[in-house]
């Protein structure tokens, strides 16, 4: 299955929530000048170590028919989890810090870009994503860790944040 919404030979990205109970991979596509984010699929994955995720996470990537990684981003508290990843895929996958404030703040000014332009900008989402990533959207109000829906947001933020540099 081909993603329509893939374009080979632009950056593509991992972005990575991990949990035991809660494990998110999201895959993001950046066009070449950087102005728009395509999250192109997410995947949600329960009661698995990060090496089988990271393994399940790749054949999803290959059977997709995805290109190679640019890289990824991934929850700096977990650098087991990252370097599962980066052994798996054979690129970086960063742990991206900070205020989660800071994180929010960069999904809001992404979310109003695309919103202005009509998507021709800002962070798009394809039809492929499941109905459960719109819905941690929609239902998101506050972070609490570890309470509520918000790990495919989670990785959408270490994603913005690391991507950004911020």
């Amino acid at each position: 299955m081909t993603d329509d919404r893939y374009t080979p030979g632009w950056p593509l990205y991992l972005a990575v929530d991990f949990g035991w109970r809660n494990n998110v991979n999201v895959w993001i596509q950046a066009t070449p000048d950087s102005e728009r984010l395509t999250v192109l699929f997410a995947h949600f994955q329960a009661a698995r170590t990060n090496e089988e995720n990271a393994r399940i996470a790749l054949a999803i990537h290959q059977e997709r028919g995805y290109g190679p990684l640019t890289g990824g981003f991934s929850d700096p508290s977990k650098p087991e989890g990252a370097r599962a990843y980066s052994q798996i895929f054979g690129v970086p996958i960063l742990g991206a810090g900070g205020r989660v404030e800071d994180g929010h703040e960069l999904m809001r000014q992404w979310l109003k870009a695309a919103q202005m332009t009509k998507g021709e900008s800002g962070l798009v989402f394809s039809r492929h994503c499941p109905k459960r990533l719109f819905q941690e959207i929609l239902n998101y109000r506050e972070h609490q860790a570890g309470i509520g829906a918000h790990h495919a947001l989670d990785a959408c933020r270490y994603f913005l944040k690391g991507w950004t540099g911020r």
